[in-house]
């Protein structure tokens, strides 16, 4: 299957080309997630961010599976073999943000890419960038996973305030 990379998604370190071809053999949820990002985005197959309830929370427990490789890595002093798993969790950090607030990734350009989240930890964007620019160092994977702690903190706070909002307005 080939799928066409929109302008807005062909940015570094996920996408330079204009089509990429994938094998949708076997294909799970977590496994198209680690090495296809943004799938969701570019194609109409599913809508997760319309279920935030159901997936989000999945994608806190792909970070959590995948941190602990990620950790091996780093503890063996490879940073190479750590940066494509660094560069699919960067996306999936990405998904948990906009998924959070029911949206999908819109775009990577760095204009406009956080300006309309309500929800995310302080200085997300310059934290993001700094992911960007060097996915495999070993503070990139420090800064990564203290950004997936506070998302999962603001998430639960979310679900909270939304609960309150039916409460009330029922």
């Amino acid at each position: 299957m080939n799928i066409h990379i929109p302008d807005s998604f062909r940015f570094a370190p996920f996408y330079q080309t204009k089509t990429v071809f994938i094998d949708m053999t076997v294909c799970s949820f977590p496994t198209i997630l680690r090495y296809i990002p943004f799938y969701y985005e570019l194609t109409d197959e599913l809508s997760p961010w319309q279920q935030k309830h159901l997936y989000v929370p999945s994608l806190f427990d792909l970070w959590k599976d995948e941190e602990q490789k990620l950790a091996v890595h780093y503890r063996n002093r490879n940073p190479q073999a750590a940066k494509g798993l660094m560069i699919a969790m960067i996306a999936v950090y990405l998904n948990t943000l906009f998924w959070s607030h029911d949206k999908p990734v819109p775009s990577l350009s760095r204009a406009t890419m956080l300006e309309e989240l309500e929800f995310k930890p302080i200085n997300c964007e310059e934290r993001l960038f700094f992911l960007l620019a060097a996915p495999e160092k070993y503070a990139t994977y420090v800064q990564l996973k203290a950004l997936f702690t506070e998302q999962e903190k603001i998430f639960a706070k979310m679900l909270i305030l939304e609960q309150k909002r039916r409460q009330t307005n029922d």
